[in-house]
């Protein structure tokens, strides 16, 4: 199983050589979160059977793990919403899927300034990489698609200091990514549009 290990390294960063700077001297671009997260992915499936040559044959993993990396900028658009970069790794046992999406979010307050909901949205690209044919015994035209995505998030954070924080977020993505089955008696179409995933965080807080 594939681990997201080039996440590791941005672990060992220290937000406090960030946070040292005033908010006056920080670019439009800097960085005011970055949030690594792990959890489970549910995906979307269908199939279109031209033929039905391989009826029942079909063996589509359906869950696996996801992980996410966001980056979210210290510029804010309307005075209420912060724009971010966001990668996605959708790992299943038989294909991979990577989600690359650029979108805005929106911060609600709480009473409690350590608690916040956050709700956002983008669009970018998909990419599915598969590791294995679904079905023995036939050929895959290509082992890889690509596709236009979109993005929405929910998320809720708890800050437990200035650097660091726990979030909670759920996410669904939609796209388009076709595998084509090919034998001797004509061919079939697998569709990957979407996948549902929750995941459990860590926030690192650059700037107030």
């Amino acid at each position: 199983m594939m681990k997201a290990t080039w996440m590791l390294p941005i672990l060992f960063l220290s937000p406090q050589i960030f946070a040292e700077e005033s908010p006056q001297k920080r670019s439009a671009f800097a960085v005011d979160k970055l949030t690594l997260a792990a959890g489970y992915s549910k995906a979307y499936n269908s199939k279109n059977q031209r033929y039905g040559t391989v009826d029942s044959s079909y063996h589509y993993d359906n869950s696996g793990t996801a992980y996410n990396l966001n980056i979210l900028f210290a510029k804010t658009l309307a005075e209420e919403y912060q724009p971010y970069l966001d990668y996605a790794l959708l790992e299943h046992s038989d294909r991979n899927i990577h989600l690359f999406t650029a979108g805005i979010r929106h911060d609600f307050m709480f009473d409690h300034d350590a608690l916040f909901l956050h709700l956002s949205g983008g669009i970018g690209l998909a990419y599915a990489d598969w590791k294995e044919t679904p079905v023995a015994g036939f050929d895959i035209e290509s082992k890889s698609a690509t596709s236009l995505s979109g993005s929405v998030s929910a998320g809720l954070t708890y800050q437990f200091s200035e650097l660091i924080g726990l979030d909670f977020s759920t996410r669904y993505d939609v796209y388009d990514l076709n595998l084509n089955v090919t034998d001797y008696d004509g061919r079939d179409t697998m569709k990957d549009f979407g996948s549902l995933s929750v995941m459990l965080g860590i926030v690192m807080q650059f700037g107030q």
